[in-house]
């Protein structure tokens, strides 16, 4: 029995790795959020990238510039992207704030791999947690 868990096992490593390789990518989400001022749109442009061993998120727009060194994973019909840390190591914002906990699910991606829907958690989750939206599309 012992053989048949290590196949098993090995099998599971080995699907869970290719169901990631199909999403490896650049993703570019431009979000619109309100307006600021009458006439003056709210605008956040979200750069996704996503190697076989790297995740990099990059968000700029209305009071808001980060780059987030992410972490991804296979789950059903999809991925999610993890927060790991901001770009200089350290979990805390330029302001000194912890807004995200290590690990800590920023959004899931699911579907098609070109056009795939957004299930927001953490990222933007004033506005938007729990809402789902069309906004990753690969380049």
């Amino acid at each position: 029995m012992k053989i048949n868990w290590k196949i098993f096992i090995l099998l599971s490593l080995i699907l869970v790795s290719c169901a990631k390789a199909g999403w490896e990518g650049n993703y570019f989400c431009e979000l619109e959020q309100g307006e600021a001022a009458p006439g003056q749109a709210v605008v956040v442009e979200h750069e996704l990238a996503l190697g076989k061993s790297s995740c990099q998120l990059t968000v700029n727009g209305f009071q808001v510039a980060e780059d987030i060194v992410c972490k991804y994973e296979a789950i059903e019909n999809g991925i999610r992207i993890q927060f790991v840390s901001y770009s200089d190591g350290s979990t805390k914002n330029r302001y000194g704030i912890e807004v995200y906990k290590p690990l800590e699910t920023l959004f899931d991606l699911h579907g098609d791999q070109d056009t795939p829907v957004t299930q927001w958690a953490s990222l933007h989750a004033e506005e938007l947690k729990g809402q789902s939206s069309d906004c990753f599309k690969k380049e």
